[in-house]
C-alpha cells in the first residue's frame, strides 16, 4: 500500500501454495487488506497487465467503484522496446551486441585489457549486459558498447584483444566496424527515449501526469528523429516502428479498460501543463484528428477545447462515484443539497481551465501539484475540483514497490535462508520499509 507521501508499506504476504491464482482469489486477498484499512481510503490501483492482474484489478474497480483502473506505466513502456527489437532489420545489430558481451563475460582477459584502455582514453564507465530482470537493458548494453567502441578498437589494434565471432566488428576503419556503429546508433536512436522514461516512471515520486508527459515527450522523439534528412532508417521500419508506438499509445491511453484517460487529466491538472501546447497535439506520429468540442456562447473559450471536454467527462464521473460511493464530508450531504454540485463544478472547472482566480497562483519552486491543490481544498471556490485533483496526484502510478518487496524477499531468504517462515520474511521486510 501506497500514501500520499510515497512511502510504500508491505502489509501482508501470502504463500499460495496448493491453489489456482485466479482473479478472484487475488482479489479475495485484497479486499481482505482494503476492508482492514477502510475503503473509501483508497485512490487507485496500479499493477501490471498479465492476465489475471488486469482482470482482478478490473474487478476490483467494479466492487468499489471510487478506485481508479491503473495500468502500470513502467511495464507497458519497456513493450514497444521489446517490440522494436524483434522486427527483422535488428536483429543482426542484436545478434553482434549479444554476442560481444558474451565474449566479455567469458574472458577475464579481454576484460582486464578493455579496462586498462578505457582508463587511458578516459572512458568512465565500461559494458552493461542485457539483464532479464530490469527494463529496457539491451538499449542501456547498446548504450555502453557505443560508448566502449574506441577502446575496443584500441584493444583489437594494439593487444590482439580476440572475441569470438566479434572480431571483425573492431577493426579499425573497415566497412565492417563503421556498418556495426551505424545499425548500433539506430537501434539506440530508436529505443533511448522509452529506456529513459523508464527510469523517469520507477520513481515513487512520480504521477500520472508524468506517464503522459513522458509518452508524449517519446512522440517527440521519435517524430523528430523520422523527420531528420541525416536519418538512416529505411522507410519501411520508419512505419513499423511508428506502428509500434501507436499501437501501444492507443492501447495504454485509449483501450484500457474503456479509455485510460486519468494520466491526461492529471496533466491537465496540473498547474504548469493547464496551457502547454502539449495538448495541440500530444501523439505527432497518429495521423491528426479533428473532434467538435461543445462551447456555449457567451461562455469564456479554453484553451484545447477538445481535451478540456475529454478530461472534463472523466472528471465529473469521478465526482458521480464519489457522490454515490464515497465518503467525503462535502460530497455526502443530503441529497437536496447535492443539487448544486454539478453546477459548482462546472463552474470551478472551467474557472481553472482560464486560469481564473483561485487558480491563477503560479506552482512555486519545489511545490508539487498535489501541494498546489491542498492548499485549494478550503477555498470555497475550488473545493470540489480539489477533491478530485488531490485524489489523482496521490496515486503512485507504477507497481516498483512490488517490485523492490519482492527483490527484499530474494534478498532475505537467500539460499543460506531458504527454510525460514513467511511471516518471517514479512515482518523483516515490513520493519525495514518503515526504518
Amino acid at each position: 500500500v501506497s500514501t500520499a507521501d510515497d512511502r510504500s508499506y508491505l502489509i501482508d504476504g501470502f504463500a499460495g501454495s496448493g491453489v489456482s491464482h485466479t482473479a478472484q482469489w487475488i482479489l479475495s486477498l485484497l479486499l481482505n487488506v482494503i476492508d482492514s484499512i477502510g475503503r473509501t481510503r483508497f485512490s487507485g490501483a496500479c499493477s501490471d497487465s498479465t492476465g489475471n492482474t488486469k482482470a482482478c484489478r478490473r474487478e476490483l474497480c467494479k466492487a468499489i467503484p471510487t478506485i481508479i483502473n491503473v495500468p502500470d506505466p513502467v511495464h507497458h513502456t519497456a513493450l514497444p522496446v521489446k517490440d522494436i527489437c524483434k522486427l527483422s532489420y535488428f536483429q543482426p545489430v542484436i545478434q553482434n551486441l549479444r554476442c560481444v558481451l558474451t565474449s566479455f563475460s567469458h574472458s577475464d582477459n579481454a576484460s582486464n585489457k578493455l579496462n586498462e584502455i578505457r582508463n587511458m582514453v578516459d572512458i568512465g564507465r565500461g559494458l552493461q549486459h542485457i539483464g532479464n530482470i530490469r527494463f529496457a537493458t539491451i538499449i542501456h548494453a547498446a548504450i555502453s558498447l557505443r560508448r566502449c567502441l574506441p577502446a575496443l578498437r584500441d584493444a583489437y589494434a594494439d593487444s590482439g584483444v580476440a572475441l569470438q565471432g566479434a572480431t571483425h566488428l573492431f577493426i579499425m576503419h573497415s566497412s565492417s566496424t563503421l556498418s556495426f556503429e551505424l545499425h548500433l546508433g539506430e537501434l539506440i536512436d530508436v529505443g533511448i527515449a522509452f529506456a529513459k522514461s523508464i527510469i523517469c516512471l520507477e520513481s515513487s515520486h512520480s504521477t500520472l501526469a508524468d506517464t503522459y508527459v513522458l509518452w508524449c515527450s517519446s512522440a517527440a522523439w521519435l517524430y523528430k528523429l523520422f523527420c531528420d534528412p541525416n536519418c538512416s532508417l529505411p522507410p519501411l521500419v520508419r512505419r513499423q516502428v511508428r506502428g509500434i508506438f501507436n499501437f501501444r499509445w492507443t492501447e495504454h491511453f485509449e483501450d484500457s479498460d474503456g479509455r485510460n484517460c486519468a494520466p491526461l487529466a492529471s496533466v491537465y491538472l496540473h498547474p504548469r501543463y493547464i496551457e502547454s501546447s502539449i495538448f495541440a497535439n500530444p501523439n505527432p506520429l497518429l495521423a491528426p484528428t479533428q473532434i467538435s468540442a461543445p462551447h456555449n456562447p457567451g461562455e469564456q473559450p479554453v484553451k484545447h477545447p477538445q481535451v478540456f471536454a475529454r478530461v472534463g467527462d472523466f472528471l465529473g464521473s469521478m465526482l458521480i462515484s464519489k457522490v454515490k460511493n464515497g465518503a467525503h464530508p462535502l460530497l455526502s450531504d443530503p441529497a437536496k443539497k447535492r443539487r448544486d454540485l454539478k453546477a459548482r463544478f462546472k463552474s470551478q472547472f472551467c474557472a481553472y481551465a482560464t486560469r481564473y482566480y483561485p487558480f491563477n497562483i503560479p506552482l512555486v519552486d519545489g511545490q508539487s501539484p498535489l501541494d498546489w491543490w491542498r492548499n485549494l481544498e478550503k477555498n470555497g471556490q475550488a473545493d470540489i475540483i480539489s477533491i478530485l485533483a488531490i485524489k489523482l496526484f496521490s496515486i503512485m502510478p507504477n507497481s516498483m514497490a512490488e517490485e523492490r518487496t519482492a527483490s527484499t524477499f530474494t534478498w532475505l531468504n537467500r539460499a543460506l535462508r531458504s527454510r525460514q517462515h513467511l511471516d518471517t520474511i514479512v515482518a523483516q521486510t515490513q520493519i525495514r520499509q518503515y526504518y
